[in-house]
């Protein structure tokens, strides 16, 4: 190639870039049962997760995604516009919840343990007996429930 074709080339594919419009390529972390939005500028009409498992999203509207932490792990996301373009790829990190401020309460023989910040959430602990984790495991069994979409409001 001669010394004037390599920069009209580059221009060149510079434009096709431009052109395809720009892939926001980042990764972030978040904690376990936390939620990052995502906002793009062009509208997003399909979404893939790598594994279900570590992170899902919701849709907020076709230019508003949130992405939620639900187990440990990384993973990938991809967010596509309706002509299949790339609007989004990047690479999610979950972190396990930072267990700060919990304590163990024990009522006769009952060991049960909470998280406390603005208020007490039960929590189930290897230190905890069958019937002290009980409240704990209810409300993760709920929980989960909403999660898979079956859950109801009592």
């Amino acid at each position: 190639m001669s010394n004037f074709v390599k920069p009209l080339a580059s221009i060149a594919c510079a434009f096709v870039a431009l052109a395809a419009g720009s892939v926001a390529a980042q990764s972030f972390q978040l904690e376990v049962d936390q939620t990052q939005p995502l906002r793009f500028e062009r509208p997003v009409t399909g979404v893939v997760v790598g594994n279900a498992n570590i992170a899902d999203v919701i849709v907020h509207d076709a230019r508003v995604l949130f992405v939620i932490g639900k187990s440990a792990g990384t993973t990938e996301i991809t967010a596509v516009d309706a002509s299949g373009r790339t609007v989004f790829s990047g690479t999610i990190q979950v972190r396990p919840t930072i267990v700060r401020d919990m304590i163990t309460i024990q009522r006769g023989k009952e060991i049960s343990t909470a998280i406390c910040q603005e208020r007490c959430i039960p929590n189930v602990h290897s230190e905890g007996t069958a019937n002290g984790n009980s409240p704990a495991i209810t409300a993760i069994t709920t929980r989960s429930g909403f999660a898979a979409g079956s859950g109801s409001r009592r």
